[in-house]
């Protein structure tokens, strides 16, 4: 996998719930300063480690995609001045956008478990009108659809951060791909933390094995057409969603899509987290 440049190439996807001492969304928010001020110190801790170990493994260039909520959460100012930061939305391709088939491969770090995942902390897809998200009647969250993103490129997931249940989500829907567990949920809004000291070193030494071996790295091709059902959480929402041409309304609440692209599957998903938004215009 390394010939596709003469530098190895590293793409991070960072999300921000899955970070470590995270339990609630509004230690995230930038409405809450001191509290994501808390959260964001933490996350540099986290990036770092997970850069240490790949330049230690003999990455050359490395893109990190800010990927939570407004997008807009890293502060290049803040972060290794050898990477590159994607930041702020709407962008193209949303948690996975610029990625290119250039890189050799993709990081997951601080990711979550899919919307109604069980023992999970902060289990969501996209936002949490999103009830369920099915591809091809496999319920699904963030990461297994942003590893089906990344194989329409032919790039593989290399490695992935998060609680106990995200591990779970993924070695069961995508492969045993390396997941540095970062906590375990007690409910949705509690978790017990493992110790800095230990998941930092484990970041940093998990990152540099899997980047050292791709053998250990997955892409996650599912044969197309890709059918896509979403459940919504107001029927207002079903019926601004079903506006949208070639979308097929399957119950009140529910809407379902089928392409044999993935991009598109994407951005239609991307544009009923927009429709839905505005949804409360309606009420």
């Amino acid at each position: 996998m390394h010939e596709r440049g003469t530098k190895l190439k590293i793409y991070i996807s960072f999300d921000f719930e899955g970070i470590n001492g995270v339990s609630k969304f509004s230690q995230v928010e930038n409405k809450n300063k001191q509290e994501i001020e808390k959260s964001l110190y933490q996350a540099y801790k986290e990036i770092q480690a997970v850069i240490n170990g790949a330049l230690k493994s003999g990455v050359e260039y490395i893109t990190i995609n800010d990927a939570h909520s407004a997008m807009t959460n890293l502060d290049l100012n803040h972060l290794d001045d050898r990477i590159s930061l994607i930041t702020g939305k709407p962008k193209p391709i949303s948690m996975m956008a610029g990625l290119d088939q250039s890189y050799n491969a993709a990081i997951l770090l601080g990711y979550h478990a899919r919307a109604g995942a069980p023992g999970a902390c902060l289990a969501h897809t996209l936002i949490d009108e999103i009830l369920n998200v099915k591809i091809n009647g496999i319920a699904v969250g963030e990461a297994y659809l942003n590893s089906l993103y990344a194989a329409s490129l032919n790039v593989p997931i290399a490695m992935a951060s998060g609680d106990e249940a995200l591990k779970e989500e993924i070695y069961q829907q995508i492969g045993e791909i390396p997941t540095v567990c970062i906590k375990k949920a007690l409910g949705y809004n509690s978790v017990e933390c493992r110790p800095n000291s230990i998941i930092l070193n484990d970041l940093e030494e998990t990152t540099f094995k899997t980047l050292t071996n791709p053998s250990s790295w997955i892409i996650n091709k599912v044969p197309s057409p890709y059918d896509m059902e979403v459940e919504l959480s107001q029927i207002i929402m079903a019926d601004l969603v079903e506006l949208i041409p070639g979308v097929n309304r399957t119950s009140s609440r529910k809407i379902n899509y089928t392409h044999i692209d993935f991009s598109t599957i994407y951005k239609l998903l991307q544009t009923i987290c927009i429709i839905v938004g505005s949804a409360k215009n309606y009420y």
